[in-house]
């Protein structure tokens, strides 16, 4: 166990030195905005903004896979951003 040096033995930190409860909360708000570019409701677009290039051919050539592989990523980021929000707000 390590000593705090203010008289609090048997108080462990985390590897990096941080309180898990004290975590930077910017976790979260990157998995925000991974979920609001990801949303499938922003297909559309995507397709306009990246028309002429190589993954807006892809997504016009096949938007229904773009489409399910975007739905699973914004599921997966907005759990994440929702998990990282209330272990920081405990």
């Amino acid at each position: 166990m390590q000593d705090c040096g203010e008289g609090q033995k048997g108080i462990r930190e985390s590897p990096q030195g941080i309180e898990p409860q004290k975590a930077p909360h910017w976790r979260g708000y990157a998995w925000g905005l991974v979920a609001a570019l990801t949303c499938p409701c922003h297909l559309g677009i995507l397709a306009i903004v990246l028309a002429g290039t190589t993954v807006g051919a892809f997504l016009s050539d096949h938007w229904r896979i773009a489409a399910i592989v975007l739905t699973g990523l914004f599921l997966l980021s907005l759990a994440r951003a929702t998990q990282a929000f209330r272990h920081r707000s405990r």
